[in-house]
């Protein structure tokens, strides 16, 4: 797995878990742009419950952005806004996320 790009590992891990995601949120989305571009290439995870809409992107520059918005309030969180280090697991990194999501509740955010 070390020897594939960032959003190679983001894009299987979505094409495993992508059905539990439609039935545990309304939006499962899933982005891929300039896939293989070793700088530039991105993929951008969002997921939305009831109360609030995430946003995970990872970067293949091993950069990681994760925010969470109340979709009430309209506040925003940042989860994650940094350079990936070489311990960093991609999975657990968005089980991590998708857990903040489904334990947000409006007052939590902020």
């Amino acid at each position: 797995m070390k020897n594939e790009t960032v959003v190679q590992q983001v894009t299987k891990w979505f094409g495993k878990n992508c059905v539990r995601l439609s039935e545990l949120f309304a939006i499962a989305r899933f982005r891929l742009i300039d896939a293989t571009d070793q700088v530039r290439g991105k993929v951008i995870v969002e997921l939305s419950s009831e109360t609030a809409l995430m946003m995970i992107t990872f970067w293949n520059k091993k950069d990681v952005q994760a925010s969470l918005l109340d979709k009430g309030s309209k506040q925003e969180r940042t989860l994650d806004d940094r350079v990936l280090d070489d311990l960093d697991d991609i999975a657990s990194l968005l089980q991590k996320y998708i857990d903040e999501l489904m334990n947000s509740r409006p007052a939590a955010i902020g």
